[in-house]
C-alpha cells in the first residue's frame, strides 16, 4: 500500500517496516 506507507512516513518520519523493526514489537 504505497498510500499507507507514504502517509505513515509523513507522520512517523520513517517507513512502516523500519518502525516495526525498530519498535521490536
Amino acid at each position: 500500500m504505497p498510500a499507507f506507507s507514504h502517509a505513515f512516513r509523513q507522520v512517523t518520519g520513517r517507513t512502516p517496516t523500519d518502525f516495526a523493526g525498530q519498535s521490536g514489537g
